[in-house]
């Protein structure tokens, strides 16, 4: 049996220096950069509600298409119309 260790070692920053030409115009500490985290968190979300309802929409539109029981689409039975949100 072949076992593999790793060894994580958070890394040190010891002497850096970051020219002016790189730093952020009028922003100090960490507020800046991570203040774009907060307008990608509306963008995350709304990404997966589009997602959720073009997956939903997707199982609906086979469900609609798919035949069976007596050649009917499986839209039309009872147990589908009792479980679906709509």
């Amino acid at each position: 049996m072949v076992t593999a260790r790793f060894r994580y070692k958070r890394p040190f920053f010891q002497r850096l220096r970051n020219p002016e030409e790189n730093l952020l115009p009028g922003v100090t500490g960490l507020r800046g950069p991570l203040s774009c985290l907060n307008q990608a968190r509306y963008g995350i979300g709304w990404g997966a509600i589009g997602a959720a309802m073009a997956c939903y929409d997707t199982a609906l539109q086979y469900a609609k298409t798919r035949k069976q029981f007596a050649n009917k689409p499986i839209a039309r039975t009872s147990s589908f119309r009792k479980n679906s949100p709509g």
